[in-house]
């Protein structure tokens, strides 16, 4: 994608974020910051939002592939802490900028909050064993999800990622242990739910 004009528009979107907040982004200035015409954007992107969007999009990508390389695919607990700091490390090339568009004062904050589930997405395409399902399933995801969002407010807060490695591996740690103990009666629980439903299928 070198050179393209998705490319320029996305570089300059996030350029302009280093100094100005969220909700002052048009595309007439975009367009002027990277020097395309308004109609090229528009060919590429519906609005603001859209660029923005794509900018996580890759962020995904590339956090899925590198967590692909580092972690073990038999061990949640690895793949999540990889996914983590992988993704804050991605974030942290446009520090100014990602905080610009993620932080409370930004227009944006909500619409963030509603892709976290895409982190849930790269766990499953990296984790090879996929028994759990159910609320079993639901209880990890939601406990990864509130971990993320406890270390990138650490992140935001201007604390180095480096710093941020040692926290996220007690939170993790910690919500393992958490996990183990709920783990039988979570068991038992989804195996209700199993077994209701399948009976309900047989009628």
């Amino acid at each position: 994608m070198a050179n393209s004009n998705k490319e320029k528009i996305i570089i300059a979107f996030l350029d302009f974020l280093k100094r100005n907040s969220y909700s002052t982004i048009t595309i007439e200035k975009i367009a002027r910051k990277a020097k395309v015409k308004k109609e090229v954007i528009m060919a590429e992107f519906i609005d603001v939002d859209s660029i923005a969007m794509q900018y996580l999009n890759e962020v995904d990508i590339e956090t899925l592939h590198l967590v692909k390389e580092d972690s073990e695919p038999n061990n949640p607990k690895d793949i999540m802490f990889n996914i983590i700091i992988n993704r804050l490390e991605i974030y942290e090339r446009d520090r100014t900028s990602v905080i610009n568009l993620l932080g409370s004062k930004s227009d944006f904050r909500m619409k963030y909050i509603s892709t976290m589930p895409r982190l849930v997405k790269i766990f499953d395409v990296v984790y090879k064993n996929k028994n759990n399902v159910s609320v079993k399933k639901l209880s990890r995801d939601i406990g990864f999800l509130y971990i993320y969002k406890q270390v990138l407010r650490e992140w935001m807060a201007n604390r180095e990622v480096s710093e941020l490695m040692s926290l996220t591996d007690k939170k993790l740690t910690r919500a393992g242990e958490i996990y183990s103990y709920l783990s039988k009666p979570v068991t038992i629980l989804d195996d209700l739910l199993s077994k209701s439903l399948n009976s309900r299928n047989n009628k």
